[in-house]
């Protein structure tokens, strides 16, 4: 998985969310894996300078005890697991258990998409995943957990952000992935890229600019400050009067090819205030 990737020919580097991203976790009832096991996707986790992450699951089973497989591939048992690396984290009945992927999974100063997917028939557990500086434990960033079958279910072609901004410090940052699925043992990854076409508009609905992008089967891009990434300079929500208006809208468009992608908008305003948007809701 690339740290960085290439938006028609200018190349990105992809740094840490300066924003804070509201935890979405599983919150329908648990199902049991059966043939058609479930995972837990979580999108922007990893190590990034002084930044680690830190993942809490709750069992919802009262008897039974079960194991977790968290890697960048969603892994079905150990001998799978052996495969990539991962890190495993048991959950007692009623329990809670604490993990941070910070050296196995993602060892190479990045952030990316883990996917925790629990081992035989456990079901589904509750997550709830941040980042957080070593130096500044107190600073921490909430990150976005969804099950992995219902953004498959989705399958969206278009997703339109609401909060797109830049002027001052204020800015927006863009996550997009292209979402592995759950492999069997020795079952061969799809290998379904996806071409995107991010786009952004003011509020009035006037397109200012426009990129096109490429993620490979299982690639994350994380780009800051998105609209001037699209050389922008300016994308200013305020009104005459200095009174926060309408931001402008980040849509991205699916152009060719089959993977199913995901994303997610976190804005810093001009105050300093906090917000994450989904661009469908799931």
């Amino acid at each position: 998985m690339n740290d960085a990737c290439h938006l028609n020919g200018l190349r990105i580097s992809f740094l840490i969310f300066s924003l804070l991203l509201p935890a979405v976790v599983s919150a329908e009832e648990p199902q049991s894996n059966g043939n058609t096991p479930d995972s837990l996707v979580i999108l922007g986790v990893g190590t990034f300078d002084d930044w680690v992450s830190d993942l809490e699951f709750s069992s919802p089973s009262t008897s039974v005890e079960g194991e977790m497989w968290i890697s960048q591939k969603p892994i079905v048992d150990p001998v799978q697991a052996g495969q990539v690396p991962f890190v495993g984290a048991v959950l007692t009945p009623l329990g809670s258990t604490w993990a941070s992927p910070n050296v196995d999974v993602a060892a190479q100063s990045r952030l990316t998409t883990l996917y925790a997917t629990p081992g035989g028939d456990f079901s589904l557990p509750v997550a709830r995943a941040r980042l957080h500086t070593l130096s500044f434990p107190t600073m921490s960033i909430d990150v976005p957990v969804f099950r992995l079958s219902t953004l498959l279910e989705l399958n969206p072609s278009v997703l339109s952000f609401p909060g797109g901004v830049r002027y001052g410090a204020a800015h927006s940052n863009l996550a997009l992935a292209n979402l592995r699925r759950v492999r069997q043992i020795l079952e061969s990854d799809p290998g379904d890229g996806v071409t995107l076409l991010i786009e952004i508009y003011s509020s009035d609905g006037a397109r200012l600019a426009s990129r096109a992008l490429t993620l490979a089967y299982g690639e994350t891009a994380y780009i800051v400050d998105i609209v001037g990434a699209l050389g922008i300079t300016t994308l200013d929500s305020r009104l005459p009067n200095g009174v926060p208006g309408p931001h402008g809208i980040v849509r991205v468009s699916r152009t060719g090819g089959s993977g199913f992608f995901w994303g997610v908008l976190s804005t810093r305003e001009i105050d300093g205030s906090l917000t994450v948007s989904l661009g469908l809701a799931p």
